[in-house]
């Protein structure tokens, strides 16, 4: 097994994972439901998949994206400019 071939099934596995976890919060979320429960709060409030804290990737204007690319040429050659 290469290593490209190991990353695949790991991704797969955390995906797998994933999907697991999210049905067994829905079961849980809905068996509560399901007991009629007068005021209960959204499944998104109870849940937080941290999609909502996630930062903005900020966009880059072309001077940083030119600094940032002299700066790794001057690290993987090792000279200082």
């Amino acid at each position: 097994m290469t290593p490209y071939e190991l990353s695949v099934m790991v991704g797969e596995y955390v995906a797998n994972e994933k999907r697991a976890d999210r049905r067994a919060h829905e079961t849980a979320y809905l068996s509560a439901y399901y007991q009629r429960v007068k005021k209960f709060p959204s499944y998104d409030k109870v849940f937080d998949d941290g999609k909502k804290s996630k930062p903005k990737k900020k966009k880059q204007t072309a001077a940083e994206m030119f600094a940032e690319v002299k700066r790794l040429h001057a690290v993987f050659n090792g000279t200082a400019n």
